[in-house]
């Protein structure tokens, strides 16, 4: 929490932590592929119960 990967300097670093937490409260799953200089892909997903 708290950590960001850039400059931009009103980034506060909660986004992805709050993402992480909330899918895995929700009992889901996530994903993340990445390649220096492209971009990165975040997948999200929740199963039904």
């Amino acid at each position: 929490m708290y950590k960001t990967f850039h400059n931009n300097a009103d980034a506060k670093g909660l986004g992805l932590f709050i993402t992480k937490t909330q899918v895995e409260a929700m009992k889901g799953k996530r994903e993340v592929e990445s390649e220096l200089g492209k971009g990165t892909t975040f997948k999200v997903y929740f199963y039904e119960n």
